[in-house]
């Protein structure tokens, strides 16, 4: 059975992956846990602000938008710049 080559850039990200998820490893919740396992994505991924609003993500994931909200601050994960307050605000 032929293995499949990863390209070193695959490799590169991987390890950049790992790296992240060992340190908020120890800040993670039972229900980031269980959210990683289903969808095969670090928490890192899940929460990423590319990858929706803390709406759009609440409702993909069955959790209220302050429990999206509360994990992004545990984890050090910026809010998307449009939901963040300026002094100007």
């Amino acid at each position: 059975m032929a293995t499949k080559r990863i390209s070193q850039a695959e490799i590169k990200r991987r390890v950049r992956q790992q790296l992240a998820d060992d340190k908020v490893r120890h800040l993670k919740t039972a229900v980031m846990w269980q959210l990683e396992l289903e969808y095969g994505l670090s928490i890192l991924v899940l929460l990423d602000p590319k990858t929706g609003d803390g709406a759009t993500l609440a409702d993909k994931y069955g959790v209220s938008e302050s429990v999206v909200s509360k994990w992004r601050t545990r984890l050090g994960i910026q809010a998307p710049a449009q939901h963040r307050f300026s002094k100007e605000n």
